[in-house]
């Protein structure tokens, strides 16, 4: 079993168990050795459940710059449905959505996210999905992501993590939505030669 202990420093596979020692060898190779009492006596994580599952969880999420959000008019609607990244996911929402009423920028955005999971052939469907708006507050309107990946195994895992961050990242802007980030040098030098 994979296990992890964090105020002991041990994070890995067990190796052998004993009467009197656990072996658990690190991510990096190295042994690390344990009294079999520290695992009744202290907390510790249990990872097979989730290698067994089929599913690793995905929970990401970004800050939505609150002043970005507005309806959504028909001149971003028909950008959205006409554009290269997002013509397939706003037709797929098009269909579902006959009420009329308004809606955001937000509200699509997070409606095409939550498209692009579903039609991930990497991410679980028989697991949770789930794009969902937290309480907003001085960083901005956190939009959380929440998936399981269909990689147990660490490095395709965190590959499929990137892409997918990369991507609810590159898209924001698509749906005029600006990401909140505190300020860099570039972003403080942009503002000042838009205010000249």
């Amino acid at each position: 079993d994979w296990i992890e202990m964090p105020q002991r420093g041990i994070d890995g596979v067990v190796e052998s168990v004993s009467l009197t020692t656990i072996k658990v060898r690190g991510w990096d190779n190295t042994m690390q050795t344990l009294p079999p009492y520290l695992l009744i006596s202290e907390p510790f994580d249990n990872w097979q459940a989730m290698r067994d599952s089929g599913g690793r969880r995905i929970k990401r999420s970004l800050n939505i710059d609150m002043t970005s959000v507005r309806f959504a008019d028909s001149d971003l609607v028909e950008k959205l449905t006409s554009g290269e990244h997002t013509q397939e996911l706003m037709r797929q929402i098009e269909q579902q959505r006959t009420d009329g009423k308004s809606i955001t920028n937000l509200d699509l955005y997070m409606w095409c996210m939550n498209r692009y999971i579903i039609n991930h052939p990497d991410i679980n469907h028989d697991m949770l999905i789930l794009v969902r708006q937290l309480q907003p507050n001085q960083w901005g309107l956190p939009i959380e992501f929440y998936c399981f990946s269909f990689y147990v195994n660490w490095v395709p895992y965190e590959n499929l993590q990137s892409e997918f961050i990369s991507y609810v990242v590159a898209t924001a802007p698509l749906f005029d939505l600006r990401i909140h980030q505190a300020p860099s040098q570039f972003g403080m030098q942009q503002e000042m030669i838009e205010t000249e």
